[in-house]
């Protein structure tokens, strides 16, 4: 394999097939979860990545020409898991239980390893590379719109920008949860559902 850089020096050398590779991958990016969460940006290099998945540091380079890669794959892969939790969920025609899952998501992505959730963000926003799984964030902008749909409607809202905006409000409470080291879940799945509900309709949340 050659050793030249990919044109996009974020993106992983070569797509893992289904089978070993992609698990030596999954463990791979495991691993830099768990060294970012435990040591911080400062101590968070390949070589301890690679120590921590028990690979070789060639073998983490045969599918990342580097540490922002292997952050950029981390960072895309906990949206597509957001995705895909979001997306199988059926609401029973029930807007306000589907939100609440949708936002239930949210705050165990951010809260269930505060630091790393506030990491990640960081180096999203330094890489900038929000728009590279831009494709991930239209997909749950949809499955948000079509929950918010009727409520915006009847509010005289564009559901399209009801549902960018509560994106907006979800990632600002969460982030804030997380920031002053707050860890009820709960708590903050009530708060944004109470915000959320009032600006689609004006009532909120029992």
């Amino acid at each position: 394999m050659s050793n030249d850089q990919p044109s996009d020096p974020l993106s992983p050398r070569k797509s893992p097939a289904q089978g070993r590779a992609a698990r030596t991958v999954d463990t791979i990016l495991d691993a830099a979860a768990d060294v970012l969460d435990r040591l911080g940006l400062e101590g968070y290099n390949t070589n301890y990545i690679a120590e921590r998945a028990g690979v070789s540091i060639g073998s983490l380079y045969q599918y990342f020409p580097s540490k922002d890669a292997v952050t950029t794959a981390l960072i895309e892969r906990g949206h597509q898991r957001i995705l895909s939790a979001i997306s199988g969920y059926d609401c029973g025609g029930d807007w306000r239980r589907a939100l609440e899952n949708v936002i239930s998501v949210a705050a165990e992505h951010q809260l269930s390893r505060p630091q790393l959730a506030r990491l990640l963000d960081y180096e999203e926003s330094r890489l900038s590379i929000s728009g590279r799984d831009g494709h991930i964030a239209r997909e749950v902008r949809g499955v948000i719109t079509k929950i918010v749909s009727g409520a915006a409607e009847r509010n005289g809202q564009d559901p399209a920008a009801a549902a960018s905006d509560v994106m907006a409000l979800t990632r600002t409470l969460s982030d804030a949860a997380s920031e002053r080291g707050d860890t009820d879940m709960e708590s903050l799945r009530r708060r944004i559902s109470r915000a959320a509900f009032g600006y689609l309709e004006g009532d909120e949340i029992k």
